[in-house]
């Protein structure tokens, strides 16, 4: 619950921030637009930096066939449970164990 409200405040918060900022200071349109793609060259190395560290660290641990299977087990019973979840709030039956669910954002509001 915290992580996606601080990735909230990054996804949303920030750049309305931003731009309201640059907005009350009365700039150039080519000051304003320099100022907001370095925002966002900032915003774009960051996320790069997280994906290339990601790569990197899971790169170098090869997947076995077994651990292969688990994975697509734990996939398939995830997708399952979504559809079930999703079936169930469409139907008006969808229980309050699964409304407080994870995927409570994605069907059973």
């Amino acid at each position: 619950m915290v992580v996606n409200f601080v990735e909230l405040l990054c996804t949303a918060g920030l750049p309305a921030i931003t731009t309201a900022v640059l907005a009350q200071h009365d700039l150039s349109p080519a000051t304003y637009y320099a100022y907001l793609g370095l925002y966002i060259l900032g915003y774009v190395a960051d996320d790069s930096i997280m994906v290339a560290i990601a790569v990197v660290a899971l790169g170098n641990r090869k997947l076995t066939e077994a651990a292969g299977r688990r994975l697509e087990l734990r996939a398939g019973l995830s997708w399952w449970r979504w559809a079930s979840c999703c079936c169930r709030a469409r139907s008006g039956r969808c229980t309050p164990r699964a409304r407080g669910s994870v995927l409570r954002g994605a069907c059973c509001g």
